[in-house]
């Protein structure tokens, strides 16, 4: 269920498409949980850019995606 509500966190800019989803997560997790998965979420999405930074490994879209 959190990897579901994180997916659709990231994926949509925290405007979830499913209430139903949001609903089912609020009442399986107490607020602080939440706000764990969130700062978990949080640091993974920095740890992520930075180590793009540094490597040079950026995301590359393939040709037919870049319009």
């Amino acid at each position: 269920m959190a990897l579901a509500w994180t997916r659709d966190y990231a994926l949509f800019n925290r405007e979830f498409p499913d209430e139903e989803l949001v609903e089912e997560f609020e009442s399986l997790y107490t607020e602080q949980q939440r706000r764990d998965i969130l700062a978990v979420l949080t640091i993974m999405g920095f740890a992520n850019r930075w180590n793009n930074t540094f490597t040079g490994k950026m995301l590359e879209l393939p040709e037919e995606n870049q319009k």
